[in-house]
């Protein structure tokens, strides 16, 4: 890990000493053998993990098996240049696959046979098929073509195609929003996805963020409170700390797509060692379509300053879904 991060100071500097040649650029992706690496103006945002990352099986009791993880978003970086994520956290056996930013499920079928875990990387594997980058002067986008394959009794096969695209904004002194459209097709028939089969029906898009004591969490209704299983709330969570004396908070706000007659979405939030899901479908499986994409679709704001309350959030939500009504 110090490896990566040193390289990652590389990079940044190599691309700092690069700007009196190209003063236009405001973007830039830099590639390595195991990451590709976003950065804006000489500061890191994000990295994208491609290579797999290995965790023996001695290192991992609550599996008991040797894994691997890719096709996540760690590190990401605050405004102030602070790692915002953690990747297979030594806190609790039971959390080495937590990683970063990350989409996946427990469940996937094809009919009524269960063929994996992308979850937890069991009887599955990512393949990258492609990535495609992209950089204006309004946006940096990173895009991925992900095949879902089982490995289940050693047959590898792949049954869900996925084209992600994450893109990022140019950032202000106190906001970075990064968009990400996840597209999900069948490539066989009767491919279906869930989250865990226990009433938490951990499923879907989710962070592994660093939570200190202090952090808040608040929705379009005020404080929420944590609790073990999912918590019914509005359409976007902010998850920051605020300082006291200066009147700054900083931290990331999750804005879901999703909707819902009363307004409210199920969300799986914890304070301590662990993560939080924007839940979908649940514990019931959905079926995913084979002449089109399943799209579900999130924003994230990192924020620092004086501007994260809940009026402005609000605002932000409602610049989002005219964002989306347009594209």
């Amino acid at each position: 890990m110090m490896r990566k991060v040193i390289y990652l100071f590389v990079i940044v500097f190599a691309f700092s000493c690069n700007q009196e040649t190209n003063k236009k650029a405001q973007f830039a992706f830099i590639e390595n053998d195991e990451t590709i690496n976003l950065v804006e103006n000489e500061q890191a945002v994000f990295s994208y993990q491609k290579a797999l990352i290995h965790i023996p099986e001695n290192e991992n009791p609550a599996l008991k098996k040797d894994v691997a993880f890719n096709h996540y978003i760690h590190p990401l970086y605050s405004l102030s240049g602070d790692t915002i994520t953690e990747a297979q956290p030594k806190d609790n056996p039971w959390h080495l696959h937590h990683r970063g930013i990350f989409w996946v499920w427990h469940q996937l079928y094809i009919g009524d046979e269960s063929v994996g875990d992308s979850w937890v990387m069991e009887n599955f594997r990512f393949d990258i098929l492609g990535i495609d980058t992209e950089i204006e002067n309004e946006f940096a986008q990173l895009k991925l073509h992900i095949n879902w394959v089982t490995t289940k009794d050693e047959i590898s096969k792949a049954f869900v195609e996925e084209r992600t695209t994450i893109t990022v904004y140019p950032s202000t002194p106190e906001k970075r929003i990064i968009d990400f459209e996840i597209k999900l097709k069948a490539l066989v028939p009767n491919v279906s996805i869930g989250g865990s089969e226990d009433e938490k029906g951990y499923s879907g898009f989710s962070t592994r963020i660093k939570m200190p004591d202090d952090l808040s969490f608040r929705s379009n209704e005020g404080e929420v409170n944590p609790i073990l299983f999912q918590v019914q709330t509005g359409p976007w969570l902010d998850f920051s700390v605020l300082d006291s004396i200066s009147g700054i908070r900083e931290g990331m706000t999750i804005l879901s797509a999703q909707s819902s007659a009363d307004g409210k979405i199920p969300w799986i939030l914890r304070r301590k060692e662990s993560m939080q899901n924007v839940v979908f479908p649940g514990r019931e499986r959905y079926t995913l379509p084979a002449d089109k994409y399943l799209t579900l679709k999130y924003r994230l704001v990192i924020h620092q300053g004086e501007n994260a309350t809940i009026e402005n959030i609000n605002n932000w939500y409602d610049e989002y879904k005219k964002h989306l009504e347009v594209e």
